[in-house]
């Protein structure tokens, strides 16, 4: 899985702060999500895919916005306050 994750690399060379089992189940979930979503035909099941589509995003470039201003980094296993994620 990191390989192909590897493969799309960090866009705008964002560096990568969200663990390899953490990358998977935010793929996996922003999958399953996105097409429950796209299924229900609504405007709520197109928030919910949009949703899904952030979290695949997530898994696939490793890198989390959320992650970079709480200063929380599980693919290193380290935060910026001096603690362990």
């Amino acid at each position: 899985m990191s390989d192909i994750a590897h493969s799309f690399g960090n866009p705008g060379g964002a560096s990568t702060n969200v663990g390899g089992t953490e990358r998977a189940l935010s793929t996996i979930g922003g999958a399953l999500i996105t097409i429950d979503g796209l299924r229900s035909g609504t405007t709520w099941g197109a928030l919910r895919a949009l949703v899904g589509a952030l979290l695949i995003a997530r898994g696939v470039t490793g890198h989390c916005p959320g992650y970079t201003a709480l200063g929380i980094d599980t693919a290193h296993g380290e935060r910026s306050d001096g603690g362990m994620a």
